[in-house]
């Protein structure tokens, strides 16, 4: 996906990703990209599925005893990546996914959520 939207900047003139997305943040009317980004998450984080990742990976944890910390070293990620995860802010790409399901031992069979598909179609 990154590189289509480097590709798709290049392609309307820009220098840059970032200059890119810079402009379509002004364009829709932030004051900067991070406000944009910021307001693109906060979006993502009421999509329902979105908000059943996060219900389920807060369960498993509690239900495991463990923290967002261990999780993201199971992982391999940093903690601020499970944030964004267990907020609803970012969902994994569906390696990852299958990888936390491994992790927090997630029956697929039973659970409503068994593929990143599922996460976008909802």
């Amino acid at each position: 996906r990154n590189e289509y939207e480097k590709h798709l900047a290049k392609e309307r003139g820009f220098e840059s990703l970032t200059e890119y997305q810079e402009h379509l943040a002004k364009e829709r009317g932030f004051d900067s990209l991070t406000e944009y980004r910021e307001h693109l998450a906060k979006e993502r984080s009421k999509r329902k599925g979105n908000k059943e990742l996060s219900n389920l990976i807060n369960k498993r944890l509690k239900e495991l005893d463990k923290n967002q910390s261990w999780l993201a070293e199971q992982l391999n990620v940093t903690r601020q990546i499970v944030s964004q995860y267990v907020q609803g802010k970012s969902i994994p790409h569906s390696g990852k996914l299958k990888k936390l399901f491994e992790i927090l031992g997630v029956d697929t069979k039973k659970c409503k959520i068994k593929s990143l598909d599922d996460l976008l179609h909802n």
